[in-house]
């Protein structure tokens, strides 16, 4: 963060009318998001986060999210096709924009990348490495924030047509049947002319005209909605995603583990399940708010060893599936009677390569490192006339 600050401070200092935008991958991300801070605010065009650790989303909490039926949006939210996206993994940042940067902000952040939190799942981070593919959607962006693109039809300075690209804001959608969706088209782009008109067809029916938004109800069942859109000289792209209606709101949400026990033993502890029916693929554990593990559910026991029992132990456990979680539910303490025989023949996980081992140390409770890359980006705009 300094290097960048330094960097900034020579820039302008020999070209003090010079224009900036950010861009920060990873934990390039956070750094943007700190040094952003002491800039002069009146000279940065726009500040772009991919796959930030510290993302924050207000409208993807909660059992049943604002973000699932395309409601109230955060406005620096540009591409997130999670709807249950709320914190990454480093947990929030909050406020998440610097107050004097207000609409200058964007945040993108693919499927299946546990490092921003759209994947509950560590192993489900194949989407963190794909940030390149958004690219071309920053550069539609600050295209249209410093050459204009208020609707003209002209093609901006560019030799090549590189097309248009419809794009929804989600890729899966969540309701109850009849319940007001909105499904918003508004990320789409023109990298050299403006879009010229929205098109929608629901489950495969007729296209028919409309805005860059579209609100209905859904029957219940799963549904899909395609957008396309046309720019100014006739290019068109389409876009498809799905909504999930379900009958019951209890279909949309895991209820919290019941009948999991805590019992003591030596200077660690040994949770027991083996009466819980479970009700997702993994048990996630964490100890004193901070997350320790994911257990197959059907490993049924889980020993935690080095705890530190001087101070008061809580021990909290959710459901936890690819989509979705459960609300956390703290653990009752069992006698240790019989303890022994429980622990005596070791566990075998489900499936090695993937699940967790049956014995976790509090030191696993720190985040693993899983951000391979830093990436950031920086560029100048000197001397704008």
């Amino acid at each position: 963060m300094s290097a960048l600050r330094d960097y900034y401070d020579e820039v302008v200092s020999s070209c003090p009318d010079s224009l900036w935008v950010l861009a920060g991958y990873s934990q390039g991300a956070m750094v943007v998001a700190e040094a952003v801070k002491s800039f002069w605010h009146e000279q940065v065009v726009y500040v772009a986060l991919f796959g930030d650790p510290k993302l924050y989303l207000p409208e993807g909490s909660g059992l049943l999210p604002d973000a699932c039926l395309g409601r109230n949006y955060s406005t620096y939210r540009v591409y997130v096709p999670s709807c249950r996206t709320h914190e990454g993994s480093l947990k929030a940042r909050s406020p998440y924009v610097y107050g004097e940067l207000v609409g200058k902000y964007g945040l993108w952040c693919n499927a299946e990348d546990y490092i921003c939190g759209s994947a509950l799942l560590p192993w489900k981070n194949g989407g963190h490495m794909k940030y390149s593919e958004r690219m071309a959607q920053l550069v539609g962006i600050l295209r249209g924030k410093l050459l204009g693109g208020s609707g003209a039809s002209v093609v901006r300075t560019r030799s090549t047509y590189s097309g248009v690209y419809a794009l929804l804001t989600q890729d899966t959608y969540y309701a109850r049947p009849d319940e007001e969706v909105v499904i918003d088209a508004s990320a789409s782009f023109g990298l050299d002319v403006d879009i010229a008109s929205y098109e929608w067809s629901v489950d495969g029916g007729e296209y028919m005209a409309g805005a860059a938004t579209l609100m209905r109800g859904f029957d219940a069942g799963e549904h899909s909605v395609t957008v396309k859109v046309t720019d100014m000289l006739d290019s068109s792209s389409e876009y498809t995603s799905k909504v999930i209606v379900a009958n019951e709101e209890d279909a949309l949400v895991l209820p919290a583990p019941t009948d999991v026990v805590a019992r003591k033993v030596d200077d660690g502890v040994v949770l027991d399940w083996s009466e819980a029916e479970p009700a997702a693929p993994y048990l996630w554990v964490r100890l004193n708010g901070f997350d320790l593990d994911y257990a197959p559910a059907d490993q049924k026991l889980l020993t935690i060893t080095d705890v530190d029992f001087d101070e008061d132990v809580v021990i909290e456990v959710a459901w936890l599936s690819e989509e979705a979680a459960s609300e956390w539910r703290e653990v009752g303490w069992a006698e240790e009677d019989e303890i022994s025989e429980l622990v005596s023949e070791p566990v075998e996980a489900a499936e090695a390569s993937l699940a967790p081992n049956t014995e976790v140390t509090v030191m696993d409770g720190v985040l693993p490192c899983l951000i391979l890359l830093m990436c950031l980006v920086v560029i100048r705009w000197i001397c704008w006339k």
